[in-house]
């Protein structure tokens, strides 16, 4: 009953914190649920470049594209972030519930948890934001250790294969990391037959269960193409598009002197906590409780994520642009497959629970044991989540965007909503955000909306360069005149623009706010006579 309780606690610190730190639609929620969304209905948004690319994620888009049949968007966001983190917040309370052999210490270990992660990151990993796959993947895995550690060996290798459903990537980095991690830690079976046998039992239950996530993730990477289309569409998701997560070398000096610092601190506290508590000390004294087995095995688990990590860090080091480092070709082909990303989330998690036995096991430790404090506590974890959401909308802006173009850029995308035809095709500014979600139009290229098939990502380069180049090629007499629109829409099909400073157009303008106009580009005179007659 206690457990449960405090379950509900961490579920509402992390909506809490969710809510107020990527209010919705958080930064990846337009591109993954309006994806969703078209998989299920393609007649909306017809033509989208994006959403009628090939499909990543296949579990995460046919659920919630699904929901999106009956809620709208901004309702599945909220469903989704309800599940997702409910699944993380059980996952959250039975392992580190084991961890402690406390039901309370896991809602003190997410707050701190969540305090480390305002420093940054490594890779641009988080677990706590939006609503995207891979929180269900890391909730299902937390399960999926706690029920190992209680024994259903079978049951866990279930949980853990509906993990890698969702999010292949990273419930597969995760699995590997959790083998490595009890390779290490407990003690082979008495003969090589049993081990087989075991392993063998056991991975097959995790691969079936994986399959309806892992068969479309491995059809997206084995998919038939030109060996130069894939090439290069590995070489811009990893250089370029996706270079913040996947190439170390241009992740930021903080990061890697925050990282540093949080490493040293695990190890510190962890050396600083064996000798406060000699009789809960892991290593000679393992044996003593299944607990300290376990954290053993977490602590193996970081280890594997950290030599992961280092691997990337050796893969990927080297100058750049990127052809200059020696075998850059099969290099980004090893990126690619996110080798920071586990690292990154393991480490604070890590420290946030090391911290915690650290200061239950010092002298301040006598003042958790009172009945009067674990009510303070239970009654802290409401109140600090509506302090949070309080906080989150008074000192973050609705949206990406500064408050007046936030405004403003809604507006827009409500008017082209209800004037625009169906079948239309915008161009936005580079600064926008989830025009498909608001406007519900189709776009003709987006930064963010990057498709995750190799011809998608070459075609998506592509787009950006040829648009970036026409823009400033015909802005050579400071007009964009009415010949060279109509030929921009022959070409492209675009068949409106949103801008903010581009111009001026020679075309008809649909609506203007203060920052931004919806303009119509003009059709050439024989497509117009056709559809006069029409």
């Amino acid at each position: 009953m206690r457990n449960g309780a405090f379950a509900v606690a961490i579920w509402l610190s992390f909506i809490a914190w969710s809510l107020a730190t990527a209010p919705i639609p958080g930064p990846n929620e337009p591109h993954y649920l309006c994806k969703a969304r078209q998989l299920v209905d393609p007649t909306w948004i017809p033509g989208d470049f994006f959403l009628e690319s090939t499909s990543a994620h296949a579990v995460f888009f046919w659920v919630f594209g699904l929901v999106t049949q009956v809620l709208s968007l901004d309702a599945t966001a909220v469903c989704c972030r309800l599940v997702s983190l409910a699944i993380v917040a059980i996952g959250w309370q039975a392992t580190f519930g084991q961890l402690t052999r406390s039901y309370w210490q896991p809602l003190v270990i997410a707050w701190t948890y969540l305090a480390l992660t305002v420093g940054g990151n490594l890779s641009g990993e988080w677990l706590v934001g939006g609503g995207e796959a891979k929180v269900f993947a890391y909730g299902l895995l937390l399960i999926a250790f706690a029920v190992w550690a209680m024994g259903l060996t079978m049951t866990s290798a279930a949980i853990a294969g509906l993990g890698v459903a969702w999010h292949p990537v990273a419930g597969a980095w995760g699995v590997l990391a959790w083998l490595a991690g009890h390779y290490f830690t407990t003690p082979p079976p008495l003969s090589t037959r049993a081990r087989v046998l075991i392993v063998t039992k056991h991975l097959g239950m995790l691969t079936l269960f994986s399959l309806p996530g892992l068969v479309p993730a491995i059809w997206l990477l084995a998919a038939p193409g030109e060996p130069q289309t894939r090439f290069a569409g590995t070489f811009i998701q990893v250089y370029f598009r996706l270079a913040h997560h996947l190439d170390p070398m241009v992740f930021t000096r903080w990061s890697w002197i925050y990282y540093g610092l949080l490493s040293l601190a695990a190890i510190v506290v962890w050396r600083l906590r064996s000798k406060l508590t000699h009789d809960e000390r892991l290593g000679a004294d393992v044996a003593k409780h299944p607990a300290d087995s376990f954290a053993l095995q977490w602590l193996a688990m970081l280890v594997a994520a950290l030599v992961i990590a280092l691997a990337g860090l050796v893969i990927g080091f080297g100058p750049r642009p990127a052809p200059l480092m020696w075998g850059y070709a099969w290099r980004q082909e090893l990126l690619k497959f996110y080798p920071f990303r586990l690292f990154d989330l393991m480490l604070p998690v890590t420290t946030a629970w090391l911290l915690v036995r650290l200061v239950a096991a010092s002298d301040w430790g006598i003042l958790t044991r009172s009945p009067r404090f674990r009510q303070s506590l239970f009654l802290l974890s409401i109140l600090l989540p509506l302090g949070l959401l309080v906080l989150g909308r008074r000192t973050l802006p609705d949206g990406r965007l500064d408050h007046e173009r936030w405004v403003a850029w809604k507006d827009v995308c409500k008017i082209a909503k209800d004037i625009l035809p169906a079948n239309a095709v915008v161009q936005t500014p580079h600064a926008s955000f989830g025009f498909k979600w608001f406007g519900q139009r189709a776009e003709y290229i987006n930064f963010k909306d990057c498709p995750q098939d190799a011809a998608g990502i070459v075609e998506w380069n592509r787009r950006l360069k040829f648009l970036h180049t026409w823009y400033q090629d015909q802005y050579a007499d400071q007009l964009y005149d009415a010949a060279e629109l109509t030929r921009l829409r022959q070409e492209t099909g675009i068949t409106h623009v949103i801008t903010d400073r581009l111009g001026p157009f020679e075309a008809v303008m649909l609506y203007e706010n203060p920052i931004y106009r919806l303009i119509e580009l003009p059709l050439s005179p024989r497509v117009e006579k056709r559809l006069q007659n029409d």
